[in-house]
């Protein structure tokens, strides 16, 4: 009698967040249990993944923000194993850990926390990527905005005349508000909007930036921390943005504590000695994040329920 398949229903939405990361996600998932394991299209209807979960499968795994993932869990038959498997820093500091009908990895302080001990990489490439950048640039991954923007763009024009060849590229698609604050900061021409970068251009970007700027006032992908870490790239955090709290204290665990964000770019910018132990620090931490080493992690870590569920 065919075994029926485990599936990984991806709603893994957030600035930073890309399709291989799902792909990621179903190795791990694939070493931890026997069986097949399918993903489920990111992009599929919420209708008819519903519809087919109900219907079918035995074991379950639910990639995204709590409200997107208990949704459909709430479609599975009632004795079929489930998990939840947080992907967001910011903005889901507030999210259930577990209970309910999406149990969890544990123990963990909160959904954000579990996002960036469950956040999962692919393995550092066997050599540096050629730049896409001509000179020295702080990179941000993910959109700049609002106040918490305005904060880490003004920390950057601190440093930007004694740094003359610095630049600020951040990917995302450009705004007006982001070139409005940009040229009241008398910084307009050296900040520079990429737009979206693909999985490949992004791992290139931040193997080449002098240091990486990770706004969490929005929803931001754990994966995207975890990249810039196995980089080796100094990180830059707003510690007084709203979302900040579980990304600087996760950070701080782990020998990482960040600085205020002037103080992190001009030491990053001057490769002092900190900010060369926190690239080394950055990479250890990161390689526990590869693929099999997760799986080795969370098999031995996991839950009963979450290993009828892998």
């Amino acid at each position: 009698m065919p075994v029926a398949p485990r599936l990984l229903i991806e709603r893994a939405l957030a600035a930073g967040a890309h399709a291989s990361d799902a792909t990621l996600r179903a190795t791990v998932l694939r070493g931890l249990g026997s069986g097949p394991l399918e993903l489920v299209d990111p992009g599929a209807d919420d209708r008819a993944t519903a519809a087919r979960l109900a219907a079918a499968p035995a074991a379950a795994w639910f990639a995204g923000p709590h409200a997107a993932c208990a949704a459909l869990a709430g479609a599975l038959p009632a004795a079929a194993a489930r998990a939840w498997w947080p992907t967001v820093v910011a903005g889901s500091g507030a999210e259930p850990v577990a209970g309910g009908a999406l149990p969890l990895v544990a123990p963990v302080a909160d959904a954000a926390t579990a996002a960036l001990e469950l956040a999962v990489i692919e393995p550092p490439l066997a050599r540096a990527p050629a730049p896409l950048w001509d000179g020295a640039f702080v990179l941000a991954p993910a959109p700049l905005d609002g106040a918490e923007g305005a904060r880490l763009l003004a920390a950057f024009a601190a440093i930007a005349e004694a740094r003359p060849e610095l630049e600020f590229v951040v990917l995302a698609d450009p705004t007006p508000e982001l070139t409005a604050t940009a040229r009241s900061l008398g910084i307009g021409w050296r900040v520079h909007a990429a737009g979206f970068a693909p999985r490949d251009a992004e791992r290139t970007w931040l193997a080449s930036a002098t240091a990486v700027v990770l706004p969490t006032a929005r929803p931001l992908a754990a994966a995207v921390v975890l990249r810039a870490l196995a980089a080796g790239r100094p990180l830059v955090v707003d510690t007084a943005a709203p979302g900040a709290a579980p990304l600087t204290a996760w950070l701080a665990g782990h020998g990482l504590a960040p600085r205020e964000p002037f103080t992190a770019l001009a030491a990053a910018a001057a490769g002092d000695a900190a900010s060369r132990a926190a690239s080394a620090r950055g990479r250890v931490v990161a390689a526990a994040h590869v693929p099999d080493a997760l799986a080795a992690r969370l098999a031995a870590a996991a839950e009963p329920r979450l290993r009828r569920a892998a």
